[in-house]
């Protein structure tokens, strides 16, 4: 039975792949491409297909053979030439064959997700509340507060470090900038409980933090983070960094315009918001707490009766950490100060005690020092990690 002859649309899209192979190839020649005739095109186009280390999956490859077989057809090579020509197709193909399997697993920062569904964070804040409240690991208990804060107010991890909170503002240095310019993200519609979380997570954050010391404490909150995304529904592995993006995105959902964003996140233009993620992807104005200025209570009362949307994960009961309230601080944790990276662990463990003895029914959270081994998220969680009963 033979196949259907592939329509107008797809034949252009075949020739629009092949145009890019060939612009990549000739570009790479770092000649004239005015001097490039068709069979050198050809052999330029074959020695990017042989010899290359890179594996494509049968999809992948099913493309590119339509996109070099369109450019060898439309090749204006001579009558003399048309044998070469064949011979050069065809090795081109025989190494593209070679070149089709199974990639190797992305690694890294490029598997880590940037943009999670709110149901993800759910999870995560609620395996860490149970982690917190079973074993009263201060570590956990940082990584929580980050998760229900950040994504709120957008930071870079570096500049919680700085940050300090007047009033209905917080004050936050930037960085990336030159002399750490202040800008203020503004608090006057959050509620009590997610204020009180918010001066818990900056009094148990280090200050003063050289480069080496603030990479330490990255990188444990980050392995951390790794072990923790086993817990939820997805599996899948988030990024610090992710929090960044779910603001951004949840400003633009709201209807702020890109100066505004600027201005909150701390970018010198508007440029810097093109990396970050679209507005579809935020979670809406109630989460972070936005009300629009122009907003009158009647539109205000319409928006709170609004339906949240469908989830597009499977349905699992999760303790969720940011619906609990936080108790009233019995007092405000004094200032740390100091070079020594184990002396300030220590201070901000010191500081986080005693503001959630009363959370944790008067027992202290564990220590802040990190473990001699680091965690290593490939292996699984460790037997510390089983959820409680």
């Amino acid at each position: 039975m033979s196949r259907a002859a592939a329509s107008s649309t797809t034949l252009k899209s075949y020739r629009r792949g092949g145009a890019m192979l060939v612009k990549a190839a000739i570009g790479r020649l770092e000649i004239d491409p005015a001097s490039v005739t068709p069979i050198l095109m050809l052999e330029a186009l074959r020695n990017d297909f042989v010899g290359g280390k890179s594996v494509w999956t049968p999809n992948t490859a099913c493309v590119y053979r339509q996109h070099i077989r369109t450019v060898f057809e439309a090749a204006p090579v001579e009558a003399s030439e048309k044998e070469h020509a064949d011979r050069l197709r065809q090795e081109t193909l025989d190494a593209l064959k070679e070149r089709t399997g199974t990639p190797v697993p992305a690694r890294g920062a490029s598997k880590k997700v940037l943009v999670p569904m709110r149901e993800e964070l759910d999870d995560l804040l609620g395996h860490l509340r149970s982690k917190v409240a079973g074993h009263g690991d201060i570590i956990d208990f940082v990584l929580a507060l980050y998760l229900l804060i950040m994504p709120r107010v957008g930071l870079r991890p570096i500049e919680l470090t700085w940050a300090e909170r007047q009033g209905n503002s917080l004050i936050v240095k930037t960085a990336k900038r030159d002399g750490r310019p202040q800008r203020i993200v503004p608090l006057e519609n959050w509620p009590e409980n997610y204020l009180f979380a918010l001066d818990l997570l900056l009094a148990a954050i280090p200050r003063d933090l050289s480069e080496k010391q603030f990479t330490k404490f990255r990188n444990l909150l980050a392995s951390r983070l790794a072990r923790a995304c086993k817990w939820t529904r997805t599996r899948r592995r988030l990024c610090l960094y992710c929090c960044r993006h779910i603001a951004i995105a949840n400003w633009r959902d709201v209807g702020m315009s890109s100066h505004e964003i600027a201005q909150l996140a701390g970018h010198v233009g508007l440029a810097g918001q093109l990396h970050y993620a679209r507005g579809r992807s935020g979670y809406g104005g109630r989460y972070i707490f936005y009300k629009h200025p122009q907003q009158d209570n009647e539109n205000l009362a319409a928006a709170a009766a609004n339906v949240e949307p469908k989830s597009q994960l499977p349905a699992r009961a999760a303790s969720g950490f940011e619906e609990a309230d936080f108790p009233v601080p019995s007092a405000t944790p004094a200032e740390t100060s100091g070079s020594d990276g184990e002396e300030l662990w220590r201070q901000a463990r010191e500081k986080a005690d005693k503001e959630t003895e009363e959370m944790f029914g008067g027992r202290p959270p564990g220590s802040l020092l990190p473990r001699p081994k680091k965690p290593n998220p490939d292996e699984g969680p460790d037997p510390d990690d089983e959820p409680s009963a």
